[in-house]
């Protein structure tokens, strides 16, 4: 037996977390020195660093390789997909379809499986349709098929007109269902209407997402709202039992929270960014009044827009929250008062439990001057505390004065926070 056999395996797992995971050359060099000595080691190795296959259907496949690959499934020869999680498909313009086919035929042998549980799906909608129907409708239907999937990313990339169809059938089980619309289109309401039919499937959805870049989201001519995308919802006989709830460059009203309450129970995490409302700032200060009227109390809050009283109020009038990330973006935020109201009323509520802040954003505000002892003293009686991220406006006159230094200095807590692992400080 070889030494590091002969090691525990709480042992050899610490050792392996340390082995890099993205999916490069260098990754690819290291894992091509690997040697596993044993069945136990390929056991436990294996797992830990096989567990997700990325697939780019445009791109010309080896066939000799890929035939071994779908010889070996279809006899059911151990092969590294048996540690599968994580199947990532890119499908962009492919010239000749013949060429990529090798790659539909490897995922018509990989997705029944049964192990595969997150799928990350990329595509661009004008390009897919240089596939036949029968090609794309066979990869989304045997999604479908996939007791064991509780995860899917839709990445939708594109820089032209998406057109009217969201190629995507229901998946009941599906637990996280998150959606990148990258594309300076705003999406049809077909689509939203697709998606809203989508989400109203997945009884046990606790975790959603819908993301617009905000370089996108400046070119859109019409605006994305919570409502469309929840509006087959409405009608569901059962409540989901949503956690999370992801929302950039998409309106959301207190009327919207209203109508899907009965949602939001388990509610422990709520993002809402680059809301293109011109009432966005009183929309998230009444959903919050709203939440907090239901006893919901998040511990993970992100928002970036903060001066309607309901907003402080609510996260002030409870213990508990842990993530906390504040970017504040309106006018009106800048404000001596309400940064005030955060280091006096806001953080000392969840000083217990706080585990990570941001304040601030790379635009120079009032929220990245350089804060009091007193402010940074308040941050650091959080206890849990593990990460802090701030922004700091330097100016030309900083550096011409050889200031710039005592700037960031400023930023060095005045007194020793022991959780603290990562202090980031940006300039700008």
């Amino acid at each position: 037996m070889s030494t590091i056999d002969a090691l525990p395996t709480e042992i050899l797992e610490k050792i392996l977390i340390h082995l890099p995971r993205a999916p490069n050359e260098t990754l690819v060099k290291r894992l091509g020195n690997l040697r596993l000595v044993s069945k136990r080691i390929d056991d436990i190795v294996s797992p830990l660093i096989l567990p997700e296959y990325f697939i780019i259907v445009s791109k010309r496949p080896s066939l000799i390789r890929c035939d071994e690959i779908c010889t070996a499934l279809a006899t059911g020869t151990p092969t590294i997909f048996r540690h599968l999680r994580v199947l990532r498909v890119n499908m962009f313009y492919v010239k000749d379809e013949d060429a990529s086919r090798p790659w539909f035929f490897l995922l018509q042998l990989l997705l029944p499986l049964g192990q595969i549980n997150i799928v990350k799906w990329t595509y661009d909608p004008i390009e897919l349709r240089a596939y036949s129907a029968s090609v794309i409708s066979d990869f989304l239907l045997s999604l479908t098929s996939l007791q064991s999937l509780t995860e899917l990313d839709v990445i939708v990339l594109t820089r032209k007109d998406p057109g009217l169809a969201f190629p995507l059938e229901p998946i009941p089980q599906l637990r996280t269902f998150r959606i990148l619309w990258h594309c300076p289109y705003a999406p049809h309401p077909k689509i939203l209407s697709q998606i809203s039919c989508a989400v109203s499937c997945c009884n046990k959805l606790e975790n959603f997402s819908f993301v617009v870049p905000s370089v996108n989201l400046c070119k859109f001519e019409s605006t994305v709202t919570f409502a469309q995308l929840f509006e087959a919802a409405s009608s569901l006989s059962t409540n989901m039992v949503l956690q999370a709830l992801e929302l950039h460059g998409v309106s959301i009203t207190p009327g919207d929270i209203k109508v899907h309450l009965g949602h939001f129970r388990n509610l422990t995490k709520l993002c809402v960014v680059f809301d293109p409302s011109p009432s966005a700032a009183k929309n998230i200060g009444e959903v919050l009044q709203i939440l907090r009227e239901s006893n919901i109390f998040l511990k993970n809050v992100l928002i970036d827009k903060i001066h309607h009283p309901g907003t402080f109020s609510y996260l002030s009038s409870y213990s508990g929250i842990e993530q906390l990330s504040l970017q504040p973006g309106h006018p009106l935020d800048d404000s001596p008062q309400l940064m005030d109201e955060l280091f006096t009323s806001v953080l000392p509520a969840h000083s217990k439990s706080l585990k990570w802040l941001r304040i601030g954003r790379q635009s120079p505000s009032g929220w990245t001057e350089s804060f009091s002892m007193e402010q940074l003293a308040t941050v650091t009686n959080c206890q849990l505390l593990e990460f802090v991220h701030c922004w700091i406006s330097i100016k030309p006159d900083d550096i011409t004065k050889d200031e710039s230094e005592a700037l960031v200095n400023d930023y060095n807590m005045p007194f020793p926070v022991s959780n603290l692992i990562d202090l980031a400080r940006n300039g700008g």
